[in-house]
């Protein structure tokens, strides 16, 4: 057994489960990285795949290799530097046991990512979530299933994985009804339920408790839907919809626009401030957030919509922690959102949400450095 196999040996079977504990997705997918590989070095250096050592993995081979998957297989540049990262993983965790093959090893290292160009964010207007909402067939069991599934999407802004996972005891109709779920990057999320979306869960969790499986949104026989069978049913009722909408027509939308939509759409409306409104959504990098925040045409049709909700609150009309902080906080925790202690807390004091339960969304609350 060579020095190479010996590594990746080590690293999917120990490094990576046992000691880092990194998620079985991140796994497959570096797996799956040097499969392919080792297939294309076994191709191309017309060596057995069991041959294989170091001194084959050199920064030469690996740019074609990647070179390969995005000209022949037809990834994008972001896949291929997904790809590279699965790599870099192996050989960095490879380099201080092996120093023999130190230089080999640091040029492939050496390889920087790809620039990519970041895509235009598609998002619905309320025009158009309205025809989307409506397209479901009320009269079938799916139609009313798929009705709710995506009028809890485009309030909270999950993402389909997260809408794959859910079950029975992730969500809570009661007082400060909510929905938690883990996320991306394991983190724990939960978000508040509007009085449209309980009124919708209420009444399809009474017919869902008639069928078998504990995930929320389940197929004929109980089986948890997956993310192709998502895609597929937002593919029919988006044709549907886009009858008496054609603007639907003309965007790209998938389960993750509808993401966007919640943010653009239902998070700027009821945010005191533009970046307030990325907040609820569970954005696993601040960037991410502020992504949403510099888009001109949706701030634009975000005044049009709401006027004067997207601008923000002027400084002077914001209160910190005080008598009226400890009520906030305990307004979070009546959500299900943890108190953040020694944190200070921000909020927009006229926010009718925050005085009381007449609001449909309960205040976003934005928290501040220590």
């Amino acid at each position: 057994m060579n020095a190479l196999a010996v590594s990746l040996q080590s690293y999917f079977t120990t490094f990576a489960r046992t000691q880092r504990d990194l998620s079985p997705n991140t796994i497959n997918s570096y797996r799956d990285t040097w499969r392919m590989l080792l297939k294309y070095l076994t191709a191309t250096l017309d060596i057995p795949a069991d041959m294989l050592d170091f001194d084959a993995v050199t920064a030469t081979s690996v740019t074609r290799f990647l070179d390969h998957l995005q000209h022949e297989r037809g990834n994008n540049a972001k896949t291929r530097n997904t790809r590279l990262t699965a790599i870099r993983a192996v050989l960095g965790r490879a380099l201080p046991d092996h120093p023999e093959h130190a230089a080999t090893i640091t040029q492939v290292l050496a390889i920087p990512p790809k620039r990519t160009a970041r895509p235009v964010i598609e998002f619905l207007t309320p025009v158009e979530i309205d025809a989307l909402l409506a397209a479901p067939d009320p009269r079938t069991w799916t139609g009313r299933r798929d009705h709710a599934l995506l009028t809890m999407t485009v309030q909270t802004g999950l993402r389909i994985s997260e809408i794959c996972s859910l079950t029975y005891d992730d969500i809570h109709l009661g007082v400060g009804a909510h929905i938690a779920c883990t996320g991306k990057g394991r983190r724990q999320r939960v978000t508040p339920l509007t009085k449209t979306t309980i009124t919708t869960m209420t009444n399809y969790l009474t017919e869902r408790g008639t069928r078998p499986g504990a995930a929320l949104f389940c197929g004929p026989h109980g089986q948890p839907l997956s993310r192709d069978a998502l895609e597929h049913r937002l593919a029919k009722h988006l044709a549907t919809a886009a009858i008496t909408c054609p603007s639907i027509d003309a965007k790209h939308v998938t389960m993750h626009t509808l993401r966007h939509t919640a943010v653009i759409c239902r998070g700027f409306g009821r945010a005191r401030c533009v970046r307030d409104g990325a907040v609820l959504p569970g954005a696993s990098r601040l960037s991410d957030s502020c992504r949403w925040c510099r888009l001109p045409s949706a701030r634009e049709r975000v005044d049009q919509w709401f006027p004067g909700r997207a601008g923000g609150v002027p400084a002077g009309r914001q209160r910190s922690v005080g008598g009226v902080g400890r009520r906030v906080a305990g307004a979070c925790r009546g959500v299900g959102v943890p108190a953040q202690s020694g944190r200070r807390v921000v909020f927009a004091a006229h926010d009718p949400c925050l005085r009381g339960a007449g609001g449909d969304v309960p205040g976003l609350v934005r928290r501040a450095g220590r």
